[in-house]
């Protein structure tokens, strides 16, 4: 399972389990699991202008996007209507590709009182509950709280300047991901700055977005072997050294969970390099480590399968093709099933 499944979990599940450690669960606010960049909907063909696209790289289709009369995006996705948060939705795609960019700028307003009262709770070490505050602090995202965060993440404790560059993340704008980034490599402690390094994650798409090319060839170039695969996860597409270390380090590297994300990865940039990581991937029935929450594992393993199917599809060959086949005709899912028919096609 990649890290961001695991903190798909967690965060669906904060409130009755416990914090299992920041990398067991893929770092801070990686945000909702990315379940794709097509689904079957958007492989059968949409409407123009259909296609949310995610800060942490997931896409959707939407039907109908607009404002409303307050000025609120709002889309129909799954039959619901309901609203695209700016920062959380990057951007809407239309049937040609054009881009209507949904990334929020900081706001002017001073912090509010509940804004003070969730920067103490982030800053007491003992406060095991940070991450709802890390959360809820960026509604919404304003320079005081970006400023505030900013003080913090030159914090004495290790742990707190950790926190800050989560709650950084949170803020979904261009400003609070590129001064995550820059703290993750300014910061000094190792385990830190691999930790932090994650949760570039949740905000891949803003950042590729963003003149962050320095950064990201710095990120590239750092001596920890953990913190140039997370830069290379968040990397532009065409950018060769990226998937150079994809291949070269994180396909290679001990933990499963940054095989399979390096493995998505290039198969999204269109290279084959993990296609036997992919292909187990769709082939196993259930999550490593997964095994209280039936529900909720089912659901993240179809997710996590219908992404494999459309990867599969686009990279082709006999591996890719086998796989699919038996997954169209084996996989308990439906929801796989088609995926993976769809991709056959």
């Amino acid at each position: 399972m990649r890290r961001d499944s695991l903190a798909r979990v967690w965060f669906e599940s904060w409130s009755s389990v416990a914090c299992v450690g920041l990398r067991c669960v893929g770092l801070f606010c990686v945000g909702l699991f990315c379940v794709g960049l097509f689904c079957a909907g958007i492989l059968a063909g949409q409407a123009r202008g259909d296609i949310a696209v995610h800060a942490d790289g997931r896409r959707e289709v939407v039907e109908q996007p607009a404002k409303d009369s307050k000025g609120q995006w709002m889309g129909t996705i799954d039959g619901r209507r309901q609203r695209l948060v700016p920062g959380e939705v990057v951007a809407l795609l239309d049937g040609e590709g054009v881009e209507t960019s949904l990334v929020p700028e900081l706001g002017s307003a001073p912090k509010s009182a509940e804004q003070d009262a969730l920067l103490a709770q982030l800053s007491d070490p003992k406060n095991d509950n940070w991450f709802l505050a890390a959360t809820q602090i960026a509604a919404p995202p304003t320079r005081a709280v970006h400023d505030a965060l900013l003080e913090l993440c030159g914090a004495k404790r290790k742990e707190l300047r950790a926190r800050a560059i989560a709650a950084l993340t949170r803020l979904r704008t261009k400003e609070s991901s590129l001064a995550a980034a820059r703290a993750v490599l300014d910061e000094k402690d190792a385990k830190t700055r691999r930790d932090a390094a994650a949760a570039l994650f949740s905000v891949r798409e803003i950042l590729r977005r963003c003149d962050a090319a320095e950064l990201v060839q710095e990120g590239l170039a750092d001596s920890d072997a953990l913190v140039r695969i997370e830069f290379a996860l968040v990397a532009p597409h065409d950018l060769a050294l990226a998937s150079e270390v994809l291949r070269k380090e994180g396909l290679r590297h001990s933990d499963h969970h940054v095989r399979e994300s390096a493995a998505v990865e290039l198969g999204r940039r269109g290279d084959a390099a993990g296609i036997g990581v992919l292909t187990a991937m769709l082939a196993r029935t259930s999550l490593p480590g997964l095994d209280t929450d039936v529900e909720t594992a089912t659901r993240v393993l179809v997710a996590e399968q219908v992404d494999v199917c459309e990867i599969l599809g686009r990279l082709g060959g006999d591996a890719a093709k086998a796989a699919l086949s038996k997954a169209k005709a084996n996989s308990p899912h439906e929801a796989v099933r088609k995926a993976a028919e769809a991709a056959l096609k």
